[in-house]
């Protein structure tokens, strides 16, 4: 059985501990979060209301307006009915901002308060950034899609 020379060793353990104080360094610095920009959400032209039971699945889109008011896109969303009440459903939604030209925004998440009618103004509430193409390459973190004086409507914010 033939024992690695002292000097060889010496060199290992140094070529290993280098390896291991170093390598981090030589790693690609991870890609910056895209910044999102503020948005609004009509959906008061949308047709089709939350379903209104259980189980039930409802899908619709509304404009995307810039701070300007501008139309620079829209969002689809697609839902399930966690549970229904007087005048809101709570719902289980994954939808896309889609902005053309520039890219697509994905969302997930539970909504409590979806109106079941044009007359009520659904709540506020948060939802997961999954991802995102184009511009929005690797978005993540929230949504917060807050009412406007508007019906139907909401601003949407990032964080």
């Amino acid at each position: 059985m033939s024992y690695p020379s002292p000097l060889r060793r010496s060199l290992v353990l140094t070529a290993s501990s280098l390896a291991l104080a170093l390598g981090p360094l030589c790693l690609p610095a991870a890609a910056e979060a895209p910044q999102l920009p503020q948005l609004t959400a009509d959906f008061s032209r949308n047709e089709e209301l939350p379903a209104g039971e259980v189980g039930g699945r409802f899908a619709g889109r509304g404009l995307i307006l810039d701070t300007e008011g501008r139309e620079i896109g829209k969002m689809f969303y697609d839902c399930a009915t966690e549970s229904v009440h007087a005048h809101t459903v709570g719902a289980f939604c994954t939808g896309a901002i889609v902005i053309p030209g520039r890219g697509d925004i994905a969302l997930q998440g539970y909504d409590p308060g979806l109106p079941r009618d044009a007359d009520t103004q659904g709540d506020s509430f948060s939802v997961a950034v999954t991802g995102g193409t184009g511009e929005f390459k690797g978005a993540e973190g929230q949504a917060n899609l807050t009412h406007d004086s508007r019906p139907a409507t909401y601003t949407i914010t990032f964080e």
